[in-house]
């Protein structure tokens, strides 16, 4: 192989590394963001004592699992850079993961606003 082909090779490895510990950084601080706006809408939903939707019911009851669902989108990012060669591969996951992550915290987001918006529906 030649000189320049091991350079970029290498390069490409550590711009590889630096995007997937961004990523575990940006999935790990979403979780911790998540997690605490779900307790402040929880405690605020239970002192208002209204009826929740069902989105926002399942938000607030799988709450302990959205830590597992982060956790293991880390791992999945972290572990296919250990042992997925293909460059291409390891992109799509990445990205997939980063999807996911991406609608989970939008679901959540438009979960805990609902009952938000259908209380000033009836306010109007």
């Amino acid at each position: 192989m030649s000189e320049n082909f091991k350079y970029h090779s290498k390069r490409l490895r550590t711009i590889a590394w630096i995007a997937t510990s961004l990523t575990c950084l940006l999935i790990v601080d979403l979780y911790f963001v998540e997690s605490s706006v779900i307790e402040i809408f929880s405690n605020m939903f239970s002192g208002m004592g209204v009826d929740l939707p069902l989105p926002t019911r399942i938000v607030i009851g799988a709450r302990p699992f959205l830590a597992l669902l982060f956790l293991l989108a880390a791992i999945l990012v972290l572990a296919k850079e250990l042992y997925i060669q293909d460059k291409a591969i390891s992109l799509a996951i990445t990205t997939a993961v980063v999807l996911v992550v991406a609608f989970a915290c939008s679901f959540i987001s438009a979960s805990l606003y609902l009952p938000l918006q259908r209380v000033q529906q009836i306010i109007k």
